[in-house]
């Protein structure tokens, strides 16, 4: 077993997890599309990161990125680069078949050890498809590190913000660094939703979570629902897996003396199928009919904003204000400065969603469906209250009605408690560290231990 050393750094927040290096596998971030982003959370942990580094460098791996600027504000010590090829996505074609059946033969020990899920046409292509994109964004890393001259040596670690074709890269960067400095960095990657849990996936299968479990010193699943998920999946990795919450930017409190006449409703998501926006309208329907005068603001981008607005035409007593994309210090700017009664989300499949720990860091009260790891971040009953998730727009419409009857020192009580849970789980500054410190105790682990290091935490 480990010394104590390890365990003491893990669990002391006043000791400095220090790297020579971290290098982050992102999708956009810190690029700046123009369209709203997944990786809010990284974006702010960024600064985190790079004052525990002498260095951070971030290769961002989906998007064109030509002529998109890097987010205003990275630190000095922050480097990025764009190393996507989408002109290479796998194809149907001949020529892409005979990529992929390549990349199968390369790596049989990993298609040996997912036998019995390739199971089909179609999970044959997801496996496939994984092997050849990471290979590609393997090559394309190895490339701008030997013409960008980059050398690594002393404690480097590697960070995937994303648990899918990255980590088939970060091992190749891996040998790399071993080879380059003769020392291992420690590899760390996080997990959210859609690359968790299988159903989410087009064909019900996620490919090569039990490789990358074996992989990786430790994989940071953003809610315990995920992470038991996963572990029940391959018992064989369990180990592997371990809660690291998200969290968000600190913030104020809203200003109870500034609430308005109407009450107040924030629905703050992309505009697509599965966020299920439109059913919000519809209970806000119901709500109307029993007589009740509301405010909706929806924040958020997507291929449904013109079915949104087109429903939204329809409320004829509630003041309605669809922004559109917000980046995330606007929406951060607009709970400071307008007062909200309720947040909602109606989501059909969630991890733990950051526009809830930001609802709750201002004290609001949320409604949401019990999908995924919500039920760890709303308390129903004491922040807010749960629904199913096959919900009616009369259920929807009761959960609100019910805040919208709430009385005064019951809707303080639950305003404080939304504050209070943010305040004791989802700080990110607080959980960015925690995250630091287990990857300095496990790169302080020699190689032969790594994987005794799984319960230092």
């Amino acid at each position: 077993m480990l010394s104590t050393q390890p365990t003491l750094l893990a669990n002391d927040k006043n000791q400095t997890a220090r790297f020579d290096t971290i290098v982050v596998l992102s999708h956009e971030c810190p690029f700046v599309s123009g369209q709203p982003s997944a990786e809010s959370y990284l974006e702010r942990e960024m600064q985190v990161l790079a004052e525990h580094a002498d260095r951070v460098i971030v290769f961002a791996h989906e998007g064109w990125f030509d002529g998109w600027p890097i987010k205003a504000g990275l630190p000095e010590n922050v480097s990025a680069f764009g190393i996507s090829d989408c002109a290479t996505i796998p194809s149907e074609s001949f020529a892409g078949r005979l990529k992929r059946l390549g990349c199968l033969a390369k790596h049989l020990g990993a298609v040996w050890s997912e036998r019995r899920r390739i199971t089909s046409r179609e999970t044959l292509f997801a496996a496939t498809s994984f092997l050849q994109l990471g290979d590609m964004k393997a090559q394309r890393m190895l490339e701008v590190i030997a013409e960008q001259k980059i050398v690594f040596s002393g404690r480097v670690l590697l960070y995937s913000y994303w648990f899918n074709e990255p980590i088939l890269a970060m091992q190749s960067l891996a040998r790399c660094i071993e080879k380059q400095s003769g020392m291992r960095p420690v590899c760390i990657s996080r997990a959210h939703g859609y690359d968790c849990y299988d159903y989410r996936s087009p064909c019900g299968y996620n490919a090569f979570k039990r490789w990358m479990a074996e992989k990786l010193d430790a994989v940071l699943v953003c809610s315990q629902n995920g992470a038991n998920y996963l572990k029940e999946r391959d018992p064989e990795v369990s180990g592997a897996y371990r809660v690291g919450r998200l969290g968000t930017a600190d913030t104020q409190p809203q200003d109870p003396s500034r609430k308005g006449d109407a009450f107040s409703i924030v629905c703050c998501s992309r505009a697509v199928s599965l966020k299920r926006v439109d059913r919000v309208i519809d209970a806000l329907l119901v709500l109307e009919e029993r007589g009740h005068r509301l405010r909706f603001t929806f924040i958020g981008d997507g291929d449904q904003l013109g079915v949104l607005k087109e429903k939204a035409a329809l409320l004829k007593k509630t003041e309605v204000d669809i922004k559109g994309a917000l980046p995330n210090e606007k929406v951060f700017d607009y709970y400071s400065s307008t007062f909200t009664d309720l947040f909602v989300n109606a989501s059909e499949y969630e991890g733990i969603p950051l526009s809830i720990m930001e609802a709750l860091s201002f004290g609001i009260p949320v409604v949401a469906t019990n999908v995924g790891g919500v039920s760890e971040i709303i308390h129903d009953g004491v922040c807010g209250k749960l629904i199913d998730r096959d919900f009616t727009d009369e259920d929807l419409a009761d959960a609100i009605e019910a805040f919208v009857a709430m009385d005064e020192k019951k809707v303080e009580a639950m305003r404080a408690a939304a504050r209070r849970n943010w305040e004791q789980s989802y700080r990110l500054k607080t959980n960015a560290e925690e995250m630091l410190r287990l990857a300095y105790a496990l790169s302080s682990a020699s190689d032969s231990k790594r994987r005794d290091a799984q319960g230092i935490v």
